[in-house]
């Protein structure tokens, strides 16, 4: 019996241990099936020791935001195309950066 070959999500990884995920330039995806891609690759990610995981879904992926945050993933911010959502993997505090909440402009 051959086993299956689960999907993955794509990745670039970051400076400080960690992946982004971005779906900008994928077809939107039935819930129930991220949930089974998502799983495999947050499994394979605490395989792979990574730390932060970084989730940029577009509108065009709204529908699996609720998906998202049921497996652990927090609001970090929003853009008018986009949502970034994040999860820390390991047991210890997270240490992701805040969004930046204000931009000053010099005339």
């Amino acid at each position: 019996m051959e086993a299956e070959r689960v999907e993955l999500l794509s990745v670039v990884e970051d400076h400080y241990g960690g992946v982004v995920v971005s779906l900008e330039n994928q077809e939107p995806v039935d819930s129930e099936l991220f949930s089974s891609i998502l799983e495999a690759s947050m499994n394979n990610w605490k395989q792979q020791r990574k730390k932060g995981v970084w989730l940029k879904l577009p509108i065009l992926h709204s529908n699996i935001v609720h998906t998202a945050v049921k497996a652990g993933f927090k609001y970090h911010h929003a853009e008018p195309a986009y949502l970034m959502l994040v999860r820390w993997i390991p047991e210890t505090p997270d240490t992701f950066s805040a969004n930046a909440s204000h931009r000053v402009g010099v005339a």
